[in-house]
């Protein structure tokens, strides 16, 4: 039996712990309730992670092998192509968002010979610093920019800092068009903000990014303005003048319009 309620009756949890990954999935549960994830999502991020553990396995792949390209592999290559024994999660946006949360697990502790070579954990290394040193922020302000700026980065297909300023605005317009479905206007601006960091910092360290800065999309930030209880005389007078007195018809109706 499962020590954590979550595992109880997780689809392939066989999968899970006869994998490269049952070393690591108590920290990974750990680590999503710190950010205070739902039970049902923490459960099916453990059922993407028991499907890349399971490939993992079937590739004769080890936990030291696990970088953003590998993820980038299984993701984008394994999941359209998938022929793994049903059930399985096989979603792509979920998969890459837990995946995304086990590269930041293994980026914490001591990181492999292999995975420091990946020049986006490296980046992201560097940018989570920059975040903490320069700039002062709190932990989960600098994980949650770091785990964004990681999602687009894999999304648009960076491999390193000189991929960074190939990209252009169309990259972000594309990158933003596939978020707008899924996410609210706060959770938006919370992504632009990440990367208008992202950018700052690139800046900061000698690269041209006002075009990319510029770039990014100003989402809406409405206020809903509440109507008055009460009318002004000068917008009761205006009000009233705006009806035909010489008209009966609009007489007897102007009580009954004006009450509304």
């Amino acid at each position: 039996m499962p020590a954590d309620k979550t595992l109880t009756n997780l689809v392939r949890y066989n999968w899970l712990i006869d994998s490269p990954l049952e070393s690591v999935v108590s920290s990974y549960i750990k680590a999503l309730r710190g950010q205070r994830y739902a039970d049902r999502t923490i459960r099916i991020y453990l059922g993407c992670l028991a499907h890349f553990g399971f490939w993992l396995k079937a590739e004769e792949l080890e936990l030291t092998h696990v970088d953003s390209s590998l993820i980038k592999r299984f993701v984008r290559e394994h999941l359209p192509a998938c022929t793994c024994p049903v059930p399985c999660y096989d979603s792509v946006g979920c998969s890459g968002a837990a995946l995304r949360h086990l590269l930041k697990i293994l980026m914490r502790s001591q990181p492999s010979p292999t995975m420091a070579k990946d020049p986006v954990t490296i980046e992201l290394t560097r940018f989570a610093e920059y975040l903490t040193d320069t700039c002062g922020l709190s932990s989960a302000t600098r994980d949650s920019r770091a785990q964004h700026v990681g999602a687009f980065l894999y999304d648009v297909g960076v491999t390193d800092t000189v991929s960074v300023l190939s990209l252009s605005a169309t990259d972000i317009d594309a990158y933003f068009s596939t978020l707008t479905s899924r996410l609210r206007p706060a959770s938006l601006r919370i992504v632009c903000n990440s990367l208008r960091s992202y950018f700052r910092y690139r800046a900061v360290r000698g690269d041209e990014t006002d075009g990319l800065a510029a770039a990014l999309p100003r989402i809406a930030d409405w206020r809903r303005a509440t109507l008055p209880k009460v009318l002004s005389d000068a917008e009761l007078t205006a009000f009233l003048d705006a009806f035909d007195r010489t008209d009966p018809l609009a007489c007897v109706t102007m009580p009954s319009r004006a009450a509304c």
